[in-house]
């Protein structure tokens, strides 16, 4: 083991999130493994509960919210020097956000640590998409402080690190994809059933509407199902209504649930406009499920069309290509077992979190 390791999760990151979406037991695998490789492992969230005894894990250290502070934001920038006697010694920070990258600058600033980031995707482009131009303007300066400001950024798809050495020369760029914890995600002899699937946030991003005139026009009797919330919920269920479509709402199922979802759907569907790297088809991909993608940066860069999935143009004439081609089931079925496969070999937890470790601890 060597150095010590400061986590600083991300403007509104908490371990209570984690409950809530039934990631907790991920994380706690990923905190292990740190454990396994730093002296310590310190862990700044924006919770009001301390977790460090739960961990049973001696050199892992909770650095939670204190009560008093009303603003998660305030507190989340201030971490470094509320906390900073107990992160004195810090050797290198990690954050898995671009917002956790400013107070990783500031602990920098007084411990000489070096700071690495994630990049997953374009904050700026998705809050544009979302919510309109001025507050992409804002973010767009956060991530180019933050960007800037780090020592190593972890790019999450080969594209995205192309991009970002043009942008950011004189930063150290490392490819670092997401990963699947494929010893749960496994595949199990659960029938399939003759749904599509997907899973996701209910946004104009994910291009539902789309994905459900594409279903209308091959055939309106097949049965979907959502798992996800979001604002375009409402104008979704009229579009189903109106297209006469069999679509059941879901509503949002925690992450140590969705294997069974996964593993009973007919095809798993992700017809987004654009992605960082979406973990849900990583996910779906260790079910051994045939997956239909956008062909887009994020999703391309994890299907290989007819060998691993099936990419099509974000359309509805291209995405009823699409899932007029996962008809055939024997095409399925090979699909479903190369996916598993291809993420299995490349993607699985312990694979990227051996790799992370060396980047953290000065490798490659």
């Amino acid at each position: 083991m060597m150095g010590v390791l400061t986590i600083m999760f991300s403007t509104t990151g908490s371990l209570a999130a984690y409950r809530r979406n039934g990631t907790y037991s991920y994380f706690l695998r990923r905190l292990s493994l740190y454990a396994d490789h730093f002296e310590t492992v310190h862990v700044c969230t924006s919770d009001g509960r301390n977790d460090t005894e739960t961990w049973n894990l001696p050199n892992a250290i909770h650095h939670p919210m204190p009560e008093r502070w009303a603003s998660s934001t305030g507190y989340h920038l201030l971490a470094p020097l509320l906390h900073g006697r107990a992160l004195r010694d810090t050797t290198v920070v990690r954050t898995f956000n671009i917002t956790g990258a400013l107070p990783g600058i500031v602990l920098r600033a007084y411990t000489g640590a070096p700071v690495f980031v994630s990049y997953g995707y374009s904050l700026p482009d998705f809050i544009r998409f979302e919510r309109g131009r001025f507050k992409s303007g804002l973010y767009r300066i956060v991530e180019r402080i933050a960007l800037s400001g780090s020592d190593c950024i972890l790019a999450a798809t080969p594209a995205q690190v192309r991009r970002l050495s043009d942008r950011f020369s004189d930063r150290r760029i490392a490819w670092l994809p997401n990963a699947v914890d494929t010893d749960l995600v496994c595949l199990k002899s659960t029938p399939r059933s003759d749904h599509l699937l997907f899973v996701g946030r209910l946004t104009p991003q994910k291009n539902l509407e789309a994905f459900f005139h594409a279903v209308a026009r091959v055939d309106p009797s097949l049965p979907i199902r959502i798992v996800g919330e979001g604002e375009a919920e409402p104008q979704l269920r009229r579009l189903a209504a109106d297209l006469g479509l069999r679509v059941a709402f879901m509503g949002t199922v925690s992450n140590d649930r969705l294997a069974p979802l996964y593993a009973e759907a007919r095809a798993f569907v992700l017809p987004s406009h654009f992605e960082g790297m979406p973990k849900v088809l990583l996910e779906a991909m260790a079910c051994g499920v045939a997956c239909l993608g956008s062909d887009v940066d994020g999703i391309r860069d994890v299907i290989e069309d007819e060998k691993t999935g099936i990419l099509a143009p974000p359309s509805v004439d291209g995405l009823a290509r699409g899932i007029d081609r996962l008809a055939d089931p024997d095409l399925r079925e090979a699909l479903g077992r190369a996916a598993r496969r291809f993420v299995v070999e490349h993607f699985s937890l312990e694979k990227v979190m051996a790799r992370e470790i060396r980047l953290l601890q000065g490798g490659s």
